[in-house]
């Protein structure tokens, strides 16, 4: 082979290298902004989702703790109330873990599960709470670990609720974002109405 095809033929392999290369590159060059895009709305979508069921659920509760005297029927409707919003934490905290957050969202999505981890820890305590006024065996100590796992979890709410204003998120509630309707236990240890005469 002549010297001149051997340049020729090392130009052209040079080129194909750098097409190999630098095609990818730039055709990749903008999804970077659309995964963070992508991210971004499929985390808003769900956490909206939660809010809107925890909401729904949370009401059902606060009626039902701001009577003075709860029947059975009452607390059992309380503990069940309870289950799903537990499962409602359950899909939401899956849904969020499944997502692959680009960097610059890893704050968020590690306080996100933090705070979801939390909220579930704060409705078995109640639950807790509930299902020992139902078998008439309430205890000072399940309010107070109720109230302290509530305190950890508003706590965790307000933290979520900073990172999701600096990255400047909008789930559609301005200075409620992500509201957790879930009520307190009551502030003294509810009295199951006997429904036996």
């Amino acid at each position: 082979m002549t010297d001149s095809r051997r340049g020729i033929l090392r130009i052209v392999a040079v080129l194909v290298v750098v097409t190999a290369v630098l095609v990818p590159l730039v055709l990749n060059a903008g999804c970077g902004e659309t995964d963070e895009e992508n991210y971004r709305d499929q985390w808003a979508e769900t956490m909206k989702e939660f809010n809107k069921k925890d909401d729904q659920l949370g009401k059902q509760m606060s009626e039902l703790i701001q009577k003075e005297n709860l029947s059975d029927d009452e607390l059992s409707r309380l503990i069940k109330l309870s289950k799903q919003s537990l499962e409602n934490e359950r899909s939401t905290f899956g849904r969020i873990l499944k997502l692959e957050a680009p960097r610059k969202y890893w704050k968020l999505q590690a306080v996100t599960l933090y705070y979801l981890l939390s909220f579930a820890e704060g409705l078995q305590a109640q639950m807790e709470f509930y299902e020992a006024a139902l078998s008439k065996k309430p205890t000072e100590d399940l309010r107070k670990i109720a109230e302290g796992y509530l305190q950890r979890k508003e706590t965790l709410r307000q933290e979520l609720i900073l990172e999701i204003r600096s990255l400047d998120i909008d789930l559609g509630q301005k200075e409620k974002q992500p509201e957790s309707s879930t009520p307190k236990p009551p502030s003294s240890t509810p009295q199951a109405s006997s429904t036996s005469p």
